[in-house]
């Protein structure tokens, strides 16, 4: 694991180590009372995910089992503006990765690119109010609407109960709401 600068995202990325605990943000984000099982789900390491992804400091990727769906969590503990521009190049990774694998088949027509479901871990003070994708932060031009690209989502701990995070077994709760 590289050296991780803020030790707020070390704990975060050692609880999100722990598929327990990444099924936990991942179904809170879902809004899923029927908790993906942990044998569903797989971390994502690959060799072609660029140094920077590798390297970035609270980034965990997790990928459904058998199929081309992958979860990126990023703990934020402070709203970051560049957001978008940042999940863009993820989720381009993401997909790069699986593409190198499969280059004999992306340029078939049926081929179906992966799905990235980015999900921000927000536990700053501040209710988040960064752009949620790259289009609004987007200049805008009259005479083209544009396209939308790098959507992500936030569970902001500012909008969870203090009584549901201590109704949860997991650390992960217990952390967020230490953060809280």
């Amino acid at each position: 694991m590289p050296e991780v600068k803020n030790p707020h995202d070390k704990i975060f990325r050692k609880a999100l180590d722990k598929k327990e605990n990444a099924i936990q943000i991942i179904s809170n984000f879902l809004n899923r009372e029927e908790i993906i099982n942990t044998s569903e789900i797989e971390k994502y390491n690959s060799s072609y995910i660029s140094e920077r992804l590798k390297n970035s400091e609270a980034d965990v990727v997790y990928k459904i089992k058998n199929e081309n769906v992958f979860f990126l969590i990023e703990h934020q503990t402070k709203i970051d503006y560049s957001m978008p521009y940042r999940i863009l190049k993820y989720e381009l990774e993401i997909i790069d990765s699986v593409i190198i694998d499969t280059k004999e088949n992306y340029k078939n027509k049926e081929y179906k690119y992966p799905v990235v479901i980015p999900i921000i871990l927000y536990t700053g003070n501040q209710k988040w109010n960064a752009e949620l994708d790259l289009k609004r932060a987007q200049l805008k031009w009259n005479k083209y609407k544009g396209t939308e690209l790098s959507k992500y989502n936030v569970l902001d701990v500012n909008n969870i109960s203090n009584e549901k995070l201590l109704k949860e077994p997991s650390i992960i709760s217990k952390l967020m709401l230490i953060e809280k």
